[in-house]
């Protein structure tokens, strides 16, 4: 029975005191200009930006783009995705493709398989290269939300 009584009073401290931190606008309008955000709308459209500055009902982005208070459900800071995670992947992928590649040659000019180690060779730098180049940014932390 103590612990039922514990674990509702805890559940319900935690909640409370998250959905104080996420629905106050303040944290809005106290992000530095050039910080990334995503901000979901009500129409569904996610905006992935920077902010120039916001006030109590609009935050104006960059490239001259506005998003009235109204209209936004939930506010929040962009993470960076893994380099090194994205980089693995992509060279893991290039030296398979680049041995595919090799392996054709190889079998199309009928030589001795040099053709499918220098496209191992070529194909996990060429492969992390491009992973690492198409790192994305992620929802990251909640800052607002209207619910």
């Amino acid at each position: 029975m103590k612990k039922a009584i514990f674990a509702s009073i805890f559940t319900f401290l935690i909640f409370i005191s998250s959905g104080l931190a996420q629905s106050d606008w303040s944290a809005v309008r106290d992000l530095r200009p050039g910080t990334r955000v995503v901000i979901l709308e009500r129409s569904g459209a996610e905006t992935k930006a920077r902010v120039s500055r916001a006030d109590d009902t609009i935050v104006f982005l960059e490239k001259a783009r506005t998003i009235a208070r109204d209209s936004i459900t939930r506010v929040y800071l962009t993470k960076r995705g893994s380099i090194l995670k994205r980089a693995l992947i992509g060279a893991a992928a290039g030296a398979g493709i680049g041995v595919a590649i090799g392996i054709g040659v190889t079998a199309a000019t009928k030589s001795n398989g040099l053709a499918a180690a220098g496209g191992f060779l070529i194909g996990i730098p060429a492969g992390a290269a491009v992973g690492a180049a198409t790192v994305e940014r992620k929802r990251g932390r909640l800052i607002y939300s209207a619910d």
